[in-house]
């Protein structure tokens, strides 16, 4: 095993310490956290998880001096490692210079968004409205992701599809959904409802079970059955005041999962499955005429562009059927999907350039924390996943849940309804302030600008570098900073367009969506060209709006 941290921790704020181990001196790994023990002695102590529980990376709060001393001790099967860190004021650890040309545009910037799928019942643990105003009156969010359930029908009726039955549907469990629904709309009004089925009810599923690792039974008439059943929610959800602007009839159907969902082996089978489903309640509709708003239709929250454009005959038998989803509006993806070498940075492009996207918006539909990081390492990881998704082509980014229980630090509000004092009840993690920060300083409808950039300097203790993302608002320029690094990183942005002023804003270890001082920033502008630098400290984010006039095409 081996202890992984800066060369030097910085005084007077939270530092990630890794644990790592490995079995044959070159891979090295995180061990579970659960498997180990720390004692932190010296001019720092360990800080707690709001969580309640040791995870890994750990962090280590180090007390305000100038110099200091550290011991770590970790503890696991018998063992006994240690290390000392020095503990003081970090010097840069690197410096980042880009270029942005803001009359280079390349896509538009739709906005952000939250899920409130499996976990609607954590609102209740507020008792009051905290809950409501940190998620809709405190972020400007654009989407709110919502589920519909698989368990308004109970038994095929037998009945012919074109004839809708409400009294035959139990909707008694869409209660509390749209009762947050309704709370969200209140406090943000142009909020956009995007609903996904997972899984249509068990009669309609080859394995007689909402689970993905079955798919919905073959031939038209369970597609049509598939239809009715979505109107039905669409016509209960408008009797309720509820508008659904999005509709998303799959979740990662290329995956065969434990959870809700329907898988499909078939991409082509998909497609074909979409295109019947759609068609169908296209008709519905129209018979119908009740119905005020049709939603644009989201395919196919994969696990993420690769397992589109990567997936061998797959992929070709997708692109046979590509006709077949004309009647696609949104082409969305989850973040997910890997593979080495150059996936990820072209993973975005790879999917704009499959025959049927086209010039078609692309959003990511989903993401969260997967494993056991902690407060701080996750708003790191949350930071850089936005920003990097957004330059490299997403329109928007949607995270998982907007409430979620704190065991992994996959929500934005973290919830422990067994907690006792000191641990909190409910709580915004610090990836919630990193997402209100890019989300309260970037507007919707914003164009996604060229930013070249060049980063020196070797990472630091799981450190990425700095993620960055740029954008025009109209007479503004937008830029947004991630530093993964432990210690601070210079910064030295030029801006091709005409800036009266910067401010910016920083969420940093300590701090929360806080303001730069003027004396943090130093600006020079001039006609057509700018110039702004400065620091951004360590896993912190920095997001600045220069405000003038950007160059035209």
């Amino acid at each position: 095993m081996r202890v992984v941290g800066p060369a030097i921790l910085q005084s007077g704020t939270r530092n990630l310490i890794y644990v790592e181990g490995t079995t044959d001196g070159k891979s090295w790994k995180s061990v579970d956290p659960d498997q180990l023990s720390v004692r932190v002695t010296g001019a720092g102590r360990l800080l707690a998880d709001p969580a309640g529980h040791l995870t890994n990376p750990f962090e280590v709060r180090c007390d305000d001096t100038e110099r200091g001393k550290v011991t770590i001790a970790i503890q696991t099967a018998g063992k006994v490692i240690t290390k000392n860190f020095a503990t003081g004021t970090a010097r840069a650890a690197g410096s980042f210079e880009a270029t942005i040309n803001p009359a280079n545009d390349s896509h538009a910037f739709a906005g952000l968004g939250a899920g409130v799928l499996f976990y609607d019942n954590q609102f209740a643990i507020a008792g009051g409205d905290d809950i409501y105003d940190w998620c809709f009156r405190d972020v400007r969010t654009s989407f709110l992701h919502v589920l519909i359930r698989p368990d308004y029908e109970q038994e095929n009726d037998s009945g012919d599809w074109r004839t809708l039955d409400l009294t035959k549907f139990d909707f008694r469990s869409l209660e509390r959904p749209f009762r947050i629904i309704k709370k969200a709309m209140e406090r943000r009004p142009d909020l956009k409802i995007y609903a996904s089925l997972y899984s249509p009810p068990p009669w309609m599923k080859t394995n007689g079970s909402t689970s993905g690792q079955g798919s919905l039974k073959d031939g038209l008439p369970y597609r049509q059955q598939l239809a009715k059943y979505v109107l039905a929610y669409l016509k209960h959800a408008q009797s309720r005041g509820i508008r659904v602007d999005y509709l998303g009839l799959f979740n990662e159907p290329d995956w065969p999962h434990t959870q809700d969902g329907m898988h499909f082996a078939d991409l082509g089978v998909l497609a074909e499955t979409f295109s019947e489903c759609v068609t169908s309640l296209d008709a519905l509709i129209a018979a119908d005429g009740g119905l005020k708003k049709t939603p644009v239709h989201v395919f196919p929250d994969a696990l993420g562009p690769g397992s589109l454009t990567r997936a061998g005959n797959g992929t070709q038998r997708l692109l046979e059927r590509g006709p077949l989803l004309r009647r696609v509006g949104v082409w969305g993806v989850h973040d997910y999907w890997y593979q080495p070498g150059p996936y990820w940075d072209n993973r975005y492009r790879e999917l704009r350039a499959l025959p049927g996207v086209g010039g078609k918006p692309i959003w990511m539909t989903e993401w969260a924390q997967r494993s056991r990081h902690g407060d701080l390492a996750s708003g790191v990881e949350y930071g850089a996943k936005i920003l990097n998704a957004l330059r490299l082509g997403a329109q928007s980014w949607m995270v998982f849940e907007w409430c979620h229980p704190s065991g992994n630090q996959a929500g934005l509000i973290s919830t422990a309804w067994g907690a006792r004092p000191p641990q909190e009840r409910y709580w915004r993690s610090k990836a919630y302030h990193v997402f209100r920060q890019i989300a309260n300083s970037t507007p919707p409808g914003a164009r996604v600008v060229s930013i070249r950039g060049r980063a020196t300097g070797k990472s630091q203790a799981g450190g990425s570098g700095l993620e960055y993302l740029a954008l025009r608002d109209g007479a503004n320029v937008v830029v947004h900073l991630m530093n993964t690094e432990p210690a601070p990183v210079t910064y030295r942005l030029n801006v091709r367009s005409t800036t009266e002023k910067a401010e910016g804003w920083l969420t940093t270890p300590l701090t929360d969506f806080t303001a730069v001082k003027p004396d943090e920033l130093t600006a020079n502008f001039r006609p057509g060209s700018s110039m702004v630098s400065g620091v951004v400290p360590g896993n912190s984010l920095l997001s600045l709006v220069l405000r003038g006039t950007a160059a035209k095409k």
